[in-house]
């Protein structure tokens, strides 16, 4: 009988993973696992298109070595000392056919099938096709029996593309979240997360096969050629190296990489500790593991899947009913807005990465799409921003820890994104690139359509958007804690009222970088002096409304990066401009937690 070649991408995983589970089922057991570290994405010299930053960090490529050595071990434990086929530094299309063949000449093996699961942007598509030209190739030539490539749709979204509503499928889906998210709560199921292949029916090769070892560290896979490295000896404050990173006490997000450690991440904060129950609460925090999930890494790479999540979420609502409430609803709403943004990706395509956006593809409606944007290219100040020497401690304190660190917070991306595009208007695809590189959660999709809601050129027409990061900083770290710990030049500062002449006090921290917030519409002077408000009950933003005590009025304002909780985005009030939206809202969540308790 023929054997079943898996090849393993974004899905790091033996659970709920289709073309695992269809190879074994359809070869009798008899599967090879094969994993690739594209060197065009994971490499020395792999770089991304505009700002040629390494695509890969050395906290994210860490990461990604310790789930590939997490499902070697798996495998191997699982499933009778099966081998995990691992290449570094190397291409699929070329890998995988002179493996093919390689086992039919010399092994007497013959591959019948190459399973994979379906990518949706164009980079990872473009492999697909170079490997299905690659094995057309090899059957052509009638050397070896003929292989055929299985592309699969696999667990990578809440719902299935296949049973949205037909108003909400990708080909006829509004370009407006909440009325795609209406239509798919009302119309769509989720499945349940497919069980892994029984060890008993499973048949590894009995014979070792040469590949490359397992790599151990990062430096293995992509080198000191990355940004860290580049950075290393000219920012004036400790960037730790691969060997450090984790250990170090500031971290908000030190967990290793692969499917166990996702398991034990995911019972911790639902079961272990019963965070999941004060998420809504604590969403917007800057210190700590426990403010938000720190699932998105691990959705990432494909080490859970957002049907896993949903199953655990339901799991725990009934077995801890007295803890059931908005927050476990709001993770599944946010796993939504993941899923909005990789459908939208499916449906248009390279239009995620234009510099205009997908604006660019409203453009016959002048209401919708707005004047176009002109963006500067400046790399000095871009450089202040992606090293943490902008002169404002919020921006510069978040873009620290995510350098040296992989990770950052969901308000904290919110306001650096904000302060590039609309603070010093630089092209938002740098920071989307910068993100690409340096973050553990990476996903092309919400990267990507997050910074277009940031930069006003999403399919969102409230364009205007802007967080002032002054205020901000007073809003959610008003003692300066998170500040503190990531800026040693104001480590002794207790003073925040004065956030513009902190330079003139600590010689070593910089000077602002720009005296006017949003393109020159805000003074400087005015926003530091600006009175202080309760924010009690209400969420941060900078434009529009508040709803305070001083006075009374709703506020309106706009959300981004959920992300970095769950590996979707961040729902905040008015995204999509309806002046009703809140309400409509309230109605969904309590019409929730009313069916809940039936």
């Amino acid at each position: 009988m023929s054997w079943g070649l898996v090849w393993f991408r974004n899905d790091l995983r033996v659970r709920d993973h289709e073309a695992l589970l269809t190879a074994c089922l359809e070869h009798a057991g008899r599967i090879i696992p094969v994993y690739v570290f594209d060197k065009r994405q994971v490499g020395p010299h792999a770089r991304t298109r505009l700002g040629q930053f390494s695509k890969c960090s050395t906290p994210r490529a860490q990461f990604l070595v310790e789930a590939v050595q997490d499902l070697a071990n798996t495998l191997r434990t699982h499933y009778r000392g099966m081998q995990l086929l691992v290449y570094k530094n190397a291409l699929p299309e070329n890998v995988i056919p002179k493996l093919i063949a390689e086992l039919s000449t010399e092994k007497q093996v013959h591959v019948g099938a190459v399973y994979y699961h379906r990518e949706v942007c164009s980079e990872e598509r473009a492999v697909e096709d170079a490997l299905r030209a690659a094995l057309c190739a090899l059957n052509q030539r009638g050397e070896l029996p003929a292989v055929t490539l299985r592309a699969l749709d696999g667990s990578s979204t809440l719902y299935h593309a296949d049973d949205l509503p037909s108003g909400a499928s990708v080909g006829n889906m509004p370009p407006v979240f909440t009325s795609w998210r209406k239509l798919v709560e009302k119309g769509a199921r989720i499945r349940a997360p497919l069980p892994m292949p029984d060890p008993a029916k499973v048949q590894p090769l009995p014979l070792s096969l040469g590949c490359d070892p397992i790599p151990t560290c990062a430096r293995e896979v992509i080198g000191d050629n990355c940004e860290q490295a580049r950075l290393r000896h000219r920012v004036p404050w400790t960037l730790p190296d691969d060997a450090t990173s984790r250990v170090d006490p500031r971290h908000a997000c030190p967990f290793r990489g692969g499917e166990s450690a996702a398991q034990e991440r995911v019972q911790a904060y639902t079961f272990g500790t019963d965070a999941i129950a004060r998420y809504k609460a604590t969403r917007n925090g800057l210190l700590g593991t426990e403010y938000s999930t720190k699932w998105s890494p691990y959705l990432a790479l494909g080490n859970v899947t957002p049907r896993q999540l949903y199953a655990v979420l339901r799991r725990y609502e009934t077995e801890r009913p007295e803890k059931k409430g908005i927050s476990t609803y709001w993770v599944l709403f946010e796993l939504e807005w993941r899923d909005f943004f990789r459908f939208t990706a499916m449906r248009y395509g390279n239009a995620l990465f234009w510099r205009r956006g997908l604006q660019a593809v409203l453009r016959g409606d002048p209401q919708v799409a707005g004047p176009s944007k002109t963006w500067r290219q400046d790399a000095v100040l871009l450089d202040r921003w992606q090293t943490g020497m902008t002169g404002f401690p919020l921006v510069d304190a978040n873009q620290r820890e995510l350098l040296a660190t992989g990770w950052m917070s969901n308000r904290g991306r919110q306001n650096v994104a904000s302060f590039l595009t609309k603070d010093l208007e630089i092209d938002w695809r740098l920071g989307a690139e910068w993100f690409e590189s340096l973050l553990l959660d990476y996903d092309a999709c919400s990267n990507y359509g997050n910074w277009q809601y940031a930069a006003g050129v999403g399919l969102d027409p409230r364009a205007d958007r802007h967080f002032d990061v002054i205020r901000q900083a007073r809003m959610y770290d008003p003692e300066g804690h998170y500040m503190r710990r990531w800026l040693p030049e104001l480590e002794s500062c207790t003073d925040w009222s004065q956030v513009l002449h902190l330079h003139e006090h600590y010689p070593e921290y910089p000077a602002p970088v720009v005296r006017h917030l949003h393109g020159g519409r805000k003074n400087l002077d005015d926003a530091a002096n600006a009175p202080k408000c309760s924010v009690r009950g209400t969420k941060s933003g900078s434009r529009g409304r508040r709803q305070t005590k001083q006075t009374g009025k709703p506020h309106r304002e706009p959300g981004w990066m959920r992300q970095a909780h769950t590996g979707a985005v961040d729902i905040l009030d008015n995204r999509d401009g309806s002046a009703a939206l809140e309400q409509n809202r309230q109605t969904v969540l309590d019409a929730y937690l009313r069916s809940q308790k039936r």
